[in-house]
Order: structure tokens, then C-alpha cells, then sequence
């Protein structure tokens, strides 16, 4: 059995959720994978951290395995203001864009405003 230790530290790019501007976050991750060497798999085991080796086999491609432990480090949000990262950074103009877009008008509200329902909204509260 092969018990192989991972550390990786870096700084992963992504874009921000907030302006789409690319910025790079902090990222540590720490794990173990166990290898069994064994010519059967057994169905019953159903383990995330141990692969199985066939004794014909002479080499393991982690390539997959670290990539989903890098995308596993990261934020759920990413923007800027997180992990040490600075909010000023966001892109000014799409943050204005975006909140300009995103303001409701009431007065929309007010003309798509039905005044029929008021006589089942008194039902309600009677």
C-alpha cells in the first residue's frame, strides 16, 4: 500500500464574480491518497481517498486527482475583497453596470399594479 502526502501552496487565477476582471487567489491544500496494489477491486469500499493499482501497473497519473483538490480550495465567491485581496480592485465601471441593472424602479411596480386584487388581499385578513 502507497500513502502519498500532498502540500501545494499558490496563487490560482480566476475571475472575478462581481466585474469579471482576472485576479489570482491564495490557495493551500493538504491531503492524503492512499494506492492499493491489488488485482481486484472491491465493490463493497467505496473510499474517495484510496485508489486501486493493478500489480501490472508501473505509474499513477495524479493529474486529476490534483487538479480537483486545487478546484476544491477555492472560494465558493470569488471577487475582490476576499482572502487578502483588495476590493478597490473591481473594475469601476462594470460594478456601476452592474448595479444600475440590478436597482429595481418602483415605479414599474406601481403601474403594473392591479387594483382588483385588493378585494382578496381583505379577504386575507379577515
Amino acid at each position: 500500500m502507497l500513502e502519498l502526502h500532498f502540500a501545494m501552496n499558490g496563487n490560482v487565477e480566476v475571475a472575478c464574480d462581481r466585474c469579471l476582471e482576472r485576479f489570482f487567489i491564495p490557495i493551500t491544500y493538504s491531503g492524503v491518497l492512499f494506492v492499493r496494489i491489488s488485482d481486484s477491486i472491491p465493490e463493497e469500499e467505496s473510499i474517495d481517498d484510496v485508489w486501486y493499482l493493478n500489480s501490472n501497473d508501473h505509474e499513477i497519473d495524479l493529474a486529476q486527482y490534483i487538479y480537483e483538490s486545487i478546484c476544491l480550495s477555492l472560494p465558493i465567491q470569488r471577487y475582490h475583497g476576499i482572502l487578502n485581496t483588495s476590493e478597490e480592485d473591481c473594475d469601476k465601471v462594470m460594478v456601476e453596470k452592474l448595479h444600475s441593472l440590478t436597482v429595481n424602479d418602483n415605479s414599474e411596480e406601481e403601474q403594473d399594479y392591479d387594483s382588483r386584487w385588493d378585494k382578496l388581499k381583505d379577504l386575507l385578513k379577515d
